[in-house]
Formats: structure tokens, sequence, C-alpha cells
């Protein structure tokens, strides 16, 4: 058993209180969570479910749980942002103005880890072997896309880790934490858990973990296991944590508003298949295959599937088509982000308007690009339906989850 936390000494004034989340997890889907050299393990020693690789998807949760409050009290664009951060900041603590320490502490052991790697076969496949055994996994995008210029032909990975992590609140004196505040810490992190991953490749199901909550203060989520999770289930977990509020303006930041939040759910028996599908729908290849077209590209809107993004032609070392901004680079992630669970699997879509419009499309044959579609309102709409026909003609009941 590995305890991974720095020891953080007791002053007097502050005391520890019992802990406030106590789960229990299994890893069910590759994880890959990478140390200073990237990689899963390496000959110094070997990386494992520390709490920052926890606490960074964690907080992302957090604040889209925080920002659909202050969306709801009508916070408006100048200082939303700023709120947030205070709001985010007194819990979790804040690196900015008045330095503060996080009241939250997270624990994590491992009782349990096995190691595999990913290389390309002979005929350019992908294969995994976990435990001393060759599982063949063909066209999974996000495992070959962190191979291009790796200079290397394989990859670490954790094919199997169990343990548990435990969550802890600091509070200062005889002040008492507020029920509803730790309700939306609780809430957080099991939606971070429920809804996403872990390390590299966790918007698109890689490092999924199954769970069961043995210990929970404020008893919400007491008992809850990731084998029993349905359609319902997640929606009383989400409702519990955002209030219910209309606003067609988009937000500035992808929050869990009930307008601008999609969720879908489905059953499954095959973790890899499923991560295959969905990882093949992110390319323009994958959905013509499965479509017989692609809406995205038809209407110039790939960029809603994060930037940069470009288009390989076989046997040149650069991309022949992308998005791009004439003056800057820039990074956006997807709004889409995929969980596969070994029951179920879930897909976000998050529409918030934080795009650097217009974005210019240039071709190959282009000597200049050309003005891209910036309808975000369209663009979410098209992918919300392009992903939907895809499950369906892939063969996959699933529901939409109404919050």
């Amino acid at each position: 058993m590995v305890e991974k936390i720095r020891r953080i000494p007791i002053h007097r004034g502050i005391r520890l209180l019992k802990p406030l989340l106590r789960i229990e997890f299994q890893n069910s889907s590759p994880l890959l969570l990478g140390g200073y050299n990237t990689e899963s393990k390496h000959d110094f020693h070997g990386e494992e479910l520390r709490p920052t690789s926890l606490k960074g998807v964690w907080r992302w949760w957090f604040r889209a749980v925080l920002g659909a409050e202050l969306w709801r009290d009508g916070i408006n664009d100048e200082d939303f942002i700023e709120n947030l951060r205070i709001k985010e900041g007194a819990i979790l603590g804040t690196a900015e103005g008045r330095a503060l320490s996080s009241r939250i502490i997270v624990r994590s052991f491992t009782d349990k880890i096995s190691y595999g790697k990913v290389f390309k076969g002979p005929s350019g496949d992908i294969i995994f072997v976990p435990h001393d055994s060759r599982v063949k996994i063909q066209n999974l995008p996000k495992i070959e896309h962190l191979m291009i210029g790796k200079r290397r032909d394989e990859i670490s990975f954790i094919s199997d880790i169990k343990g548990r992590i435990e969550l802890k609140v600091f509070s200062h004196g005889d002040e008492e934490p507020n029920y509803e505040d730790l309700k939306k810490v609780s809430g957080s992190f099991i939606l971070s858990l429920l809804l996403s991953g872990l390390g590299k490749g966790s918007r698109r199901g890689l490092g999924s973990l199954d769970f069961e909550v043995l210990e929970d203060t404020t008893g919400t989520f007491l008992n809850m296991k990731s084998e029993s999770i349905n359609a319902e289930t997640l929606k009383r977990v989400i409702r519990r944590l955002i209030p219910a509020s209309r606003s067609q303006k988009l937000p500035p930041i992808p929050i869990l508003s009930p307008d601008h939040f999609e969720l879908l759910y489905l059953k499954h028996n095959d973790v890899m298949k499923v991560l295959q599908d969905i990882q093949n729908f992110t390319l323009r290849t994958g959905r013509n295959r499965v479509l017989g077209r692609d809406p995205l590209r038809k209407e110039h809107i790939g960029w809603i599937l994060g930037l940069p993004r470009s288009v390989m032609v076989k046997g040149h070392p650069v991309p022949k088509s992308r998005y791009y901004l004439r003056e800057t680079s820039v990074r956006r992630a997807s709004p889409l982000i995929v969980s596969v669970h070994k029951t179920y699997a879930s897909i976000c879509l998050f529409r918030s308007r934080d795009w650097p419009l217009p974005l210019l499309w240039k071709s190959h044959r282009m000597k200049e690009g050309i003005k891209a579609s910036d309808d975000l309102i369209r663009a979410y709409d098209v992918l919300s339906e392009s992903i939907k026909e895809y499950l369906e003609k892939c063969g996959y009941e699933f529901e939409e989850v109404k919050v």
C-alpha cells in the first residue's frame, strides 16, 4: 500500500475533521498519467494515482458547478470570472492576490497496480499489452495522436489499478464548514469521476474510474456505485448541485447550466469498442465511414471539436488542411467530454462562447484561407445532432439526460 500525499503539520487553531468522502476505486479504461518524462512508469519510480491528477480534473468540475450558480444570479460578464475565482479560491485555495490554502485535502492509496505498453504493430495497428496478453485495438485515435512525434514506438500505461481516495476538510478554530459548500465539493468530485477520466486522453474516455462511496459526511452520495449508475441517477446527482434556471445567452465558460449542458448516457458491455467508436467520431474519416458524409466539414465547423485542429494528408509530415487565426496560435479544448465505465458511457457537451472567433480554414489546395462558420449556436447544434446520429448508426441505444 502506497500513500501519495505530502505530510502537512497541524498547527494550533486548525483541526482536521473526519473525512468528507472516502471512495474505493478501480480503473475501467487504460490510464496514462505520466511523470516528469510523460511516461506512466519509468526506471526510477512508478507513477500512480496522485492527488494532483485528481485535483486538476476535480477543480474543473467544481468551477462548472459554481459557475452555474453565478449564472443563475445574473452576474455580469465583466464580473463573472472574478467572482468565480473568489468562490473557488475560498474552498480549493488560490495563489492569486492574498494566497489561500485549500480547505480540502486529497489522499490516494494504491492497493494494486499493473502496467502495460501500447505500441504500433507491423501493419501500423495499435496494440495494447496488459497482463502479458496481447489485445489488438485498431484505430484508437487518441493513442495514435499521443505517439506522433514521440520518436519512440511504444508508450507505457496503467492497465489495472485499485485503491482508495479520501477527502478531508480543514477548519480554522471553531469555524465549521458550510453544509452547502461541502455538498458542492462532494458533488463536483463525484461528477468528475462519473463523467470524465484522468490523465492523457481524459476527455476522450481514457482514465475512467469505477468507484463505490464508502463514506460521505453530507450523506448525499453514500453507497453510490458506478456499476449501478443509470440515466436517472445521473439526473438526480446533477439536479442536487445546480440551480434550475433558464438563459438563452451562452455563458462565458463551460458551466453546468441546464440550457447549455447536454448529457448522453449509453449502456454497453465492451469498453474498448466504445472507446474506439467514440474516438473515431472525432476524425473526419470516422464520421464519413459511419454517416456517409461529414456534417462538420460541410459547414466548416470542424473547429468545434477543439483547437488547434488540422487534417494530415498521407505522406506529408505537416498538416495540409487546418483551422487557424491570422495573428495568433490558440488552444481550446473540445466541448465534448467522454467517460467510459464498465457498464455505461457518458458524453457531455458544454455550450459556451469562449472561442477565438472568427477563424479561417485552409485546405492544401488553397493559397489563402477562407472564413470558417462562426455561428456558435449552429456549430453546437450540428455537433449535437451529428454525434447522436453517429451513435445510432453504430448500433448504440442511448438516453439524453434532461437536467
